[in-house]
């Protein structure tokens, strides 16, 4: 509880800060960010016809570098800033994994954004375990076909709804209260 008013005096600060600083320009009334979003890496399963991460070199930084980086926004935020992990896919094996267990040391608002393919029921597990502030699945589409075709896999639709069911199921189990959220596009 003392946590949820902290970020809610937090955000509340910011807020006016914002507001002061559109009619009053100072250098001390610049809001901080509320949210933040980290792309460690864009190396990705998927095929998606929207984007071409798939087809690109995967160039990132090392996991000290990366480290810096989160010690620097943490210096600069504070531990409420909502952090929000994506690429590519976060959940495949490098750097990310390092990354996403930092953040959740340092700022309890960390969420990561999956295509859901690599969640079966022991990293289902392994997730909610970790008590993110939220995790993300995108299914692109609401059919079979449709999903299949945008992200350019014959499996994403499978197990993409599978996913959604292991993370449900685990979290059920585990009590724990974090969001799990879908992010949806809905094509034709």
């Amino acid at each position: 509880m003392l946590k949820k008013i902290k970020i809610g005096l937090l955000h509340g600060i910011n807020y006016i800060k914002k507001n002061l600083a559109i009619r009053i320009p100072c250098i001390y009334l610049i809001p901080k960010p509320q949210a933040i979003y980290l792309i460690p890496s864009i190396k990705c399963n998927s095929k998606c016809i929207m984007c071409s991460f798939w087809s690109k070199k995967d160039v990132t930084l090392s996991f000290k570098q990366w480290q810096k980086v989160i010690d620097n926004l943490y210096d600069w935020c504070g531990p409420y800033v909502k952090i929000n992990i994506s690429g590519g896919e976060t959940l495949l094996p490098g750097v990310m994994h390092q990354v996403i267990s930092y953040c959740i040391k340092k700022f309890p608002l960390t969420g990561i954004v999956s295509n859901g393919f690599l969640i079966d029921k022991k990293e289902a597990k392994k997730l909610i375990q970790k008590n993110f502030n939220n995790i993300n699945i995108s299914i692109d589409g609401n059919t079979k076909k449709t999903v299949n075709m945008i992200r350019g896999q014959p499996f994403a639709f499978k197990r993409s709804r599978n996913a959604i069911k292991y993370l449900v199921n685990e979290k059920n189990k585990q009590k724990n209260i974090q969001k799990l959220l879908l992010n949806l596009l809905l094509w034709d």
